[in-house]
Protein backbone atom coordinates (compact mmCIF):
# COMPACT_ATOMS: atom_id res chain seq x y z
CA UNK A 1 0.00 0.00 0.00
CA UNK A 2 1.33 3.21 -0.85
CA UNK A 3 1.74 5.95 2.05
CA UNK A 4 0.48 8.82 1.63
CA UNK A 5 2.41 11.90 1.71
CA UNK A 6 0.94 15.20 3.58
CA UNK A 7 1.36 18.36 1.77
CA UNK A 8 1.25 21.71 3.17
CA UNK A 9 -2.19 22.12 0.80
CA UNK A 10 -3.57 19.04 2.67
CA UNK A 11 -3.85 21.27 5.82
CA UNK A 12 -7.16 23.24 5.70
CA UNK A 13 -8.26 25.54 8.54
CA UNK A 14 -8.79 23.66 11.36
CA UNK A 15 -12.32 23.12 12.73
CA UNK A 16 -13.64 23.37 15.98
CA UNK A 17 -13.68 19.99 17.57
CA UNK A 18 -17.10 18.55 18.20
CA UNK A 19 -18.47 17.15 21.66
CA UNK A 20 -18.59 13.36 20.88
CA UNK A 21 -15.04 13.87 19.39
CA UNK A 22 -13.64 15.58 22.29
CA UNK A 23 -15.60 13.46 24.63
CA UNK A 24 -13.45 10.32 22.63
CA UNK A 25 -10.50 12.10 22.99
CA UNK A 26 -10.64 12.26 26.73
CA UNK A 27 -11.63 8.73 27.56
CA UNK A 28 -9.22 7.11 25.24
CA UNK A 29 -6.11 9.37 26.93
CA UNK A 30 -7.63 9.15 30.31
CA UNK A 31 -7.98 12.62 30.86
CA UNK A 32 -9.72 13.56 34.17
CA UNK A 33 -12.72 15.09 34.40
CA UNK A 34 -11.92 18.36 36.77
CA UNK A 35 -9.58 18.77 33.59
CA UNK A 36 -12.26 19.00 30.55
CA UNK A 37 -12.65 22.44 30.90
CA UNK A 38 -9.18 23.58 30.25
CA UNK A 39 -8.33 21.51 27.92
CA UNK A 40 -11.08 21.95 25.74
CA UNK A 41 -10.40 25.68 26.28
CA UNK A 42 -6.64 25.34 25.32
CA UNK A 43 -8.10 23.20 21.76
CA UNK A 44 -10.66 26.31 21.06
CA UNK A 45 -8.01 28.90 21.35
CA UNK A 46 -5.52 26.65 19.54
CA UNK A 47 -7.89 26.06 16.84
CA UNK A 48 -9.56 29.42 16.48
CA UNK A 49 -5.94 31.05 16.27
CA UNK A 50 -4.69 28.54 13.55
CA UNK A 51 -7.76 28.99 11.69
CA UNK A 52 -7.53 32.75 11.14
CA UNK A 53 -4.00 33.03 10.39
CA UNK A 54 -4.40 30.35 8.12
CA UNK A 55 -7.39 32.18 6.20
CA UNK A 56 -5.43 35.67 6.37
CA UNK A 57 -2.18 33.30 4.84
CA UNK A 58 -4.09 32.27 2.01
CA UNK A 59 -5.32 35.87 0.72
CA UNK A 60 -1.92 36.95 0.19
CA UNK A 61 0.05 36.22 -2.78
CA UNK A 62 1.94 32.91 -2.95
CA UNK A 63 5.79 33.01 -2.72
CA UNK A 64 6.12 33.10 -6.86
CA UNK A 65 3.77 35.77 -7.20
CA UNK A 66 5.95 37.86 -4.66
CA UNK A 67 8.78 37.50 -6.64
CA UNK A 68 7.35 37.86 -9.99
CA UNK A 69 6.34 41.60 -8.87
CA UNK A 70 9.62 42.54 -7.88
CA UNK A 71 11.31 41.22 -10.83
CA UNK A 72 8.65 43.34 -12.59
CA UNK A 73 9.06 46.27 -10.66
CA UNK A 74 12.31 46.28 -11.76
CA UNK A 75 11.80 46.04 -15.35
CA UNK A 76 9.86 49.06 -15.24
CA UNK A 77 12.46 50.85 -13.61
CA UNK A 78 14.72 50.03 -16.28
CA UNK A 79 12.30 51.38 -18.95
CA UNK A 80 12.40 54.62 -16.83
CA UNK A 81 16.18 54.80 -16.43
CA UNK A 82 16.53 54.23 -20.31
CA UNK A 83 14.36 57.04 -20.62
CA UNK A 84 15.70 59.49 -18.56
CA UNK A 85 19.12 58.62 -20.22
CA UNK A 86 17.75 59.78 -23.52
CA UNK A 87 18.61 63.33 -24.81
CA UNK A 88 15.74 66.21 -24.20
CA UNK A 89 14.94 69.17 -25.04
CA UNK A 90 14.73 72.23 -23.15
CA UNK A 91 11.42 71.84 -21.53
CA UNK A 92 12.21 68.65 -20.62
CA UNK A 93 15.28 69.19 -19.29
CA UNK A 94 13.63 72.10 -16.80
CA UNK A 95 11.16 69.22 -15.71
CA UNK A 96 14.25 67.10 -14.33
CA UNK A 97 15.75 69.85 -13.22
CA UNK A 98 12.79 70.49 -11.23
CA UNK A 99 12.29 66.84 -9.71
CA UNK A 100 15.66 66.87 -9.10
CA UNK A 101 15.63 69.93 -6.52
CA UNK A 102 12.17 68.01 -5.32
CA UNK A 103 13.98 64.77 -4.65
CA UNK A 104 17.22 66.75 -3.29
CA UNK A 105 16.54 66.34 0.64
CA UNK A 106 16.26 62.24 0.08
CA UNK A 107 19.63 62.15 -1.45
CA UNK A 108 22.84 62.18 0.92
CA UNK A 109 26.87 64.22 0.21
CA UNK A 110 28.05 60.57 0.57
CA UNK A 111 25.97 59.02 -2.98
CA UNK A 112 26.73 62.29 -4.71
CA UNK A 113 30.33 61.91 -4.39
CA UNK A 114 29.97 58.30 -4.76
CA UNK A 115 28.15 58.77 -8.52
CA UNK A 116 29.75 61.85 -8.97
CA UNK A 117 33.24 62.33 -7.73
CA UNK A 118 34.79 63.95 -9.81
CA UNK A 119 32.20 66.91 -10.04
CA UNK A 120 32.98 69.42 -8.21
CA UNK A 121 29.59 70.94 -7.40
CA UNK A 122 29.00 67.98 -4.80
CA UNK A 123 29.03 69.55 -1.70
CA UNK A 124 32.18 69.58 0.56
CA UNK A 125 32.26 67.71 3.14
CA UNK A 126 31.77 69.98 6.94
CA UNK A 127 33.25 69.82 10.46
CA UNK A 128 30.05 69.41 12.90
CA UNK A 129 30.16 71.11 15.20
CA UNK A 130 32.73 73.91 14.25
CA UNK A 131 35.80 73.89 16.02
CA UNK A 132 35.79 77.55 16.70
CA UNK A 133 38.15 78.78 19.80
CA UNK A 134 37.49 82.66 19.25
CA UNK A 135 35.06 82.61 21.42
CA UNK A 136 32.65 84.20 18.74
CA UNK A 137 29.68 81.77 17.77
CA UNK A 138 30.03 80.42 14.18
CA UNK A 139 28.10 81.39 11.50
CA UNK A 140 26.41 77.92 10.63
CA UNK A 141 26.05 77.04 14.14
CA UNK A 142 21.75 77.30 14.23
CA UNK A 143 19.76 79.24 16.32
CA UNK A 144 17.35 76.42 16.24
CA UNK A 145 17.57 72.56 16.34
CA UNK A 146 18.02 71.20 12.67
CA UNK A 147 18.98 68.16 11.20
CA UNK A 148 22.77 67.55 10.17
CA UNK A 149 22.47 66.60 6.79
CA UNK A 150 20.58 70.03 6.64
CA UNK A 151 23.52 71.98 6.55
CA UNK A 152 23.89 70.76 3.04
CA UNK A 153 20.47 70.91 1.95
CA UNK A 154 20.51 74.27 -0.43
CA UNK A 155 23.86 73.06 -1.99
CA UNK A 156 22.42 69.50 -2.73
CA UNK A 157 19.12 71.39 -4.07
CA UNK A 158 22.01 73.29 -6.42
CA UNK A 159 23.46 70.24 -7.19
CA UNK A 160 20.01 67.95 -8.06
CA UNK A 161 18.95 70.84 -10.27
CA UNK A 162 21.76 70.67 -12.32
CA UNK A 163 22.08 67.07 -13.19
CA UNK A 164 18.44 66.45 -12.62
CA UNK A 165 18.14 63.40 -15.32
CA UNK A 166 21.65 61.96 -15.02
CA UNK A 167 21.22 61.83 -10.76
CA UNK A 168 17.88 60.77 -10.95
CA UNK A 169 18.67 58.06 -13.79
CA UNK A 170 21.84 56.44 -11.05
CA UNK A 171 18.93 56.59 -8.17
CA UNK A 172 17.02 54.37 -10.33
CA UNK A 173 19.99 52.47 -10.61
CA UNK A 174 20.80 51.88 -6.70
CA UNK A 175 17.02 50.81 -6.07
CA UNK A 176 17.06 48.44 -8.71
CA UNK A 177 20.24 46.80 -7.39
CA UNK A 178 18.51 46.72 -3.64
CA UNK A 179 15.67 45.53 -5.14
CA UNK A 180 17.13 42.53 -7.10
CA UNK A 181 19.04 41.87 -3.68
CA UNK A 182 15.29 41.78 -2.47
CA UNK A 183 14.42 39.33 -5.22
CA UNK A 184 17.27 36.99 -3.97
CA UNK A 185 16.23 36.75 -0.55
CA UNK A 186 12.98 35.20 -1.26
CA UNK A 187 14.04 31.64 -1.01
CA UNK A 188 13.04 29.34 -3.56
CA UNK A 189 10.99 26.89 -2.51
CA UNK A 190 10.62 23.56 -4.47
CA UNK A 191 7.55 22.92 -6.74
CA UNK A 192 4.65 20.34 -4.42
CA UNK A 193 6.25 19.71 -1.03
CA UNK A 194 6.38 22.46 1.50
CA UNK A 195 7.28 22.84 4.73
CA UNK A 196 4.24 21.89 7.24
CA UNK A 197 4.78 24.67 9.38
CA UNK A 198 1.10 24.71 10.28
CA UNK A 199 1.74 21.11 11.74
CA UNK A 200 4.60 21.35 13.34
CA UNK A 201 3.52 25.02 15.34
CA UNK A 202 0.28 22.70 15.93
CA UNK A 203 2.15 19.80 17.10
CA UNK A 204 4.38 21.74 19.24
CA UNK A 205 0.80 23.18 21.05
CA UNK A 206 -0.31 19.91 21.20
CA UNK A 207 2.57 19.40 23.30
CA UNK A 208 2.88 22.23 26.11
CA UNK A 209 -0.73 21.14 26.33
CA UNK A 210 0.10 17.52 27.33
CA UNK A 211 2.71 18.76 29.40
CA UNK A 212 -0.04 20.52 31.49
CA UNK A 213 -1.24 17.08 32.52
CA UNK A 214 1.86 16.07 33.77
CA UNK A 215 3.04 14.08 31.20
CA UNK A 216 6.30 13.93 29.50
CA UNK A 217 6.23 14.88 25.25
CA UNK A 218 7.86 11.35 24.13
CA UNK A 219 8.45 10.51 20.31
CA UNK A 220 8.51 6.69 18.73
CA UNK A 221 6.05 4.19 17.57
CA UNK A 222 4.36 3.82 21.08
CA UNK A 223 4.24 7.45 22.27
CA UNK A 224 1.29 8.74 23.78
CA UNK A 225 1.41 12.18 23.40
CA UNK A 226 2.05 10.90 19.62
CA UNK A 227 -1.45 8.82 19.61
CA UNK A 228 -3.56 12.29 21.26
CA UNK A 229 -1.87 14.48 18.38
CA UNK A 230 -2.87 12.31 15.91
CA UNK A 231 -6.25 12.12 17.79
CA UNK A 232 -6.67 15.53 17.39
CA UNK A 233 -5.56 16.15 13.84
CA UNK A 234 -8.47 14.02 12.70
CA UNK A 235 -10.71 15.88 15.13
CA UNK A 236 -9.94 19.33 13.49
CA UNK A 237 -9.88 17.86 9.96
CA UNK A 238 -6.57 17.48 9.23
CA UNK A 239 -4.92 14.32 7.97
CA UNK A 240 -3.03 12.51 10.68
CA UNK A 241 -0.84 10.26 8.54
CA UNK A 242 3.19 11.27 8.99
CA UNK A 243 2.63 12.98 12.84
CA UNK A 244 4.41 10.01 14.68
CA UNK A 245 7.30 11.02 12.57
CA UNK A 246 7.26 14.81 13.23
CA UNK A 247 7.02 14.04 16.64
CA UNK A 248 11.11 14.98 17.10
CA UNK A 249 10.99 17.85 15.71
CA UNK A 250 7.77 19.41 17.06
CA UNK A 251 9.23 18.25 20.22
CA UNK A 252 12.40 20.29 19.84
CA UNK A 253 10.15 23.64 18.78
CA UNK A 254 7.94 23.35 21.93
CA UNK A 255 11.02 23.35 23.82
CA UNK A 256 12.08 26.36 22.27
CA UNK A 257 8.85 28.00 22.18
CA UNK A 258 7.44 27.00 25.42
CA UNK A 259 10.20 25.81 27.56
Amino acid sequence: MTRKVVRAADLKPPCLISDDDFAALCATHKIKTSEHSAIRGFLIEVTAEFGKAMRETRTLPARKADRLAVVRAIADLRRAQHQLQRRTGPAGAAGLRAAGRDIASAISVSWMRRHFADDPAVPAAVHWPTDDRSGRTPARVPARRMDADDLSLDERVGFMGRHGAEAIAALIGDIMGALENGRRAIVHLPPGRKPLEYRAYMLAALAELWYRLGRQPKSGINSQYGSFAEAVCDAIGWPSEGVNSALPDAIRLWRRLYR
